[in-house]
């Protein structure tokens, strides 16, 4: 299966949790606990068996795009039966972040194993920590020159993603990014063909469109400190300092708010979990947005700080 992580060996409480579990009920062929994005944490099997079964099931039904890892982003999945690799095989979820993986081979039915798996489900939610944002060094503390160092942020927004916002970003990332590049040409397709907004774009749209697609994927990191604000208000003076129009930055924000809603509900499918999902993606894209806006928003700025004097 593509993205298993053998060079990460997995803790001695995870392993025994599910050496536990197949020990608990002779239907249990196999078992593994399996992370949100399809990567097997760790697994075990019966002596006697082998585990190519097991990574084939979890293969055929925990693919990254598949409908279980979907629901398992939006919190929905709970527990569910499927047949796969000639096996029956039970998913169950446990926390936020991971599937728990039973494979019923020449054991029985094993309908005793539903106990066992929500117990092993429960304990393995508290050892499978929260999966947080790539971590990248710090930057060595030395005398460097920003060209950036006189931007003013004129009262800068405060973040409006909550902590349970920030995770559901982070558990529907891969959904997101795979519907990025489509995105963001549909985007730029509409843009030139529309003559209004193909003027401001003399040289065409090909550095455009990476340089926006580039932009799409930083904001989905999870981390929305400091740093995010900065980079955003960079990206802002950096598009000042190119003379890059106020008016073609606006119109290229609305097609996103437009496009990017219908992208995503065909990734994440229908319904109220969807909804609140795509929801928190356009919260934090229209606060990319206000930060980087850095003429529109110092000139709001200025012209209420007038009306108040």
């Amino acid at each position: 299966m593509s993205g298993f992580n053998h060079a990460t060996s997995p803790t001695a409480k995870i392993t025994a949790v599910l050496q536990d579990l197949i020990g608990s009920s002779k239907a249990i062929e196999a078992t593994a606990i399996v992370s949100r994005d399809g990567r097997i944490i760790a697994h075990a099997t019966r002596r006697d068996a082998e585990p190519e079964a097991l990574f084939a099931a979890i293969e055929e039904t925990l693919h990254p795009d598949s409908q279980n890892l979907r629901q398992l982003a939006q919190g929905s999945l709970g527990q569910i039966v499927l047949n796969a690799a000639s096996r029956r095989v039970m998913i169950r979820q446990s926390g936020h972040n991971a599937l728990v993986c039973t494979l019923t081979g020449g054991h029985g039915r094993g309908g005793s194993q539903v106990p066992s798996i929500s117990g092993a489900a429960t304990k393995l939610a508290e050892l499978v920590p929260d999966l947080p944002p790539e971590s990248r060094p710090a930057p060595r503390a030395e005398a460097r020159f920003d060209p950036f160092g006189d931007i003013k942020a004129y009262g800068v927004p405060d973040c409006p993603l909550t902590a349970e916002d920030r995770s559901r970003i982070m558990a529907i990332r891969p959904f997101v990014l795979a519907v990025l590049p489509g995105v963001t040409k549909k985007l730029y397709d509409a843009m030139e063909a529309e003559p209004q907004m193909a003027r401001f774009m003399p040289n065409g749209t090909v550095r455009l469109r990476q340089l926006h697609l580039a932009w799409l994927e930083s904001l989905f990191t999870g981390d929305y400190g400091t740093d995010f604000v900065r980079s955003q208000l960079h990206i802002g003076q950096s598009h000042h300092l190119a003379g890059i129009p106020p008016v073609l930055l606006a119109a290229n924000m609305a097609y996103l708010r437009a496009i990017l809603p219908s992208a995503l509900r065909g990734a994440l499918g229908e319904g109220v979990l969807s909804e609140i999902a795509i929801s928190t993606v356009m919260r934090l894209v229209d606060y990319a947005f206000t930060l980087m806006d850095t003429n529109s928003a110092g000139l709001i700025a200025r012209v209420n700080a007038a009306r108040r004097s």
